[in-house]
């Protein structure tokens, strides 16, 4: 069934509020008011020529056209226009979609029942990866809320071990994830206390049935895990997310340095699968009753006028 849009925004937003409070994701892990860790040195063999042939998906100019030509989609659904691919951007922006429009003309129904078996194998993966490391850490939280994917019986307690890889702990109707050499504490680098994870967001083509599977995203935290990242993952489940949003795979990142980590080993493993990628921020903010927003909805309720000069380098790629 099609999620509305405004439903659907507030859902995120309610599903973002408790990762920031969990011992589980790079946000909750800063335990001190010092600006964190200094990042961690990159190597020199960053692929620039793999970067410069993904496209980006540049937020900040797009967030500009949207207040400019489409203010009502600004006022009443701005996080949903903020997602959606880039493909159907110029026909929102020119007065002819939303979301939702988009979603109903385009999700065909063989589609729809593909993709469900595609998320409730994502989540069976999920699931069988606790089932195998019960003491992995968060497998008792994915199932807090209730979800057809999860079993009768309890899927771990609390950590009892901090392997490079375990569960993120996100809701597993609504997400799965995996958090990566997280240790029991540290805090993000930002000099100026105010960006909760450095992101990195990845959009596969039509095909992400067959290119992002259970053991692809495996594969992915665990190349992760190797190269020294520090962080987590996640990917979206709910209904046509992956199919028509660009943020297929979420990564929240512990520093700039970390977040360039998570992007070559996501151009090495998915390679030509991509058809863009992009940056983004998870940020505090007064105007959140959490106070925490993440990059979509900080857009959306503040704007980029208070990023700091490093916080825009980030975003715009001048890093």
């Amino acid at each position: 069934m099609m999620m509305n849009a405004s439903l659907r925004s507030l859902l995120l937003l309610l599903l973002f509020v408790p990762a920031c409070g969990n011992a589980e994701t790079p946000a909750s892990a800063a335990g001190g008011a010092d600006a964190g860790d200094a990042p961690p040195a990159l190597d020199a063999g960053t692929d620039v020529a793999t970067l410069a042939a993904i496209p980006v998906v540049e937020e900040l100019d797009y967030l500009a056209q949207l207040t400019a030509k489409r203010p009502d989609l600004y006022a009443s659904d701005c996080y949903n226009s903020l997602v959606l691919r880039p493909e159907y951007r110029a026909n929102l922006l020119d007065g002819k979609d939303t979301f939702d429009s988009v979603e109903a003309r385009a999700y065909a129904s063989d589609d729809r029942t593909k993709d469900g078996a595609w998320v409730r194998s994502m989540q069976d993966a999920q699931v069988l990866f606790c089932q195998q490391h019960p003491d992995a850490g968060a497998c008792s939280k994915i199932c807090l809320a209730a979800c057809d994917a999860c079993p009768a019986a309890s899927l771990g307690t609390a950590i009892d071990s901090a392997p490079p890889v375990r569960p993120a702990g996100y809701p597993l109707c609504a997400f799965v994830g995996y958090l990566i050499n997280a240790g029991p504490g540290g805090t993000p680098y930002d000099k100026s206390r105010q960006v909760l994870a450095w992101k990195v967001f990845f959009e596969l083509g039509a095909d992400f049935r067959t290119t992002l599977t259970a053991a692809a995203y495996l594969e992915f935290s665990t190349r992760l895990a190797a190269a020294g990242f520090r962080g987590d993952s996640k990917i979206p489940l709910q209904d046509g997310q992956v199919r028509f949003q660009y943020n297929d795979i979420i990564v929240h990142a512990y520093s700039p340095a970390d977040a360039r980590i998570a992007e070559r080993v996501g151009f090495d493993l998915f390679g030509s699968s991509l058809v863009g990628h992009g940056r983004g921020l998870d940020m505090a903010s007064a105007t959140s009753t959490t106070g925490a927003l993440d990059w979509h909805h900080y857009l959306c309720a503040e704007g980029p006028a208070k990023l700091s000069a490093e916080a825009i380098a980030f975003v715009r790629y001048a890093d």
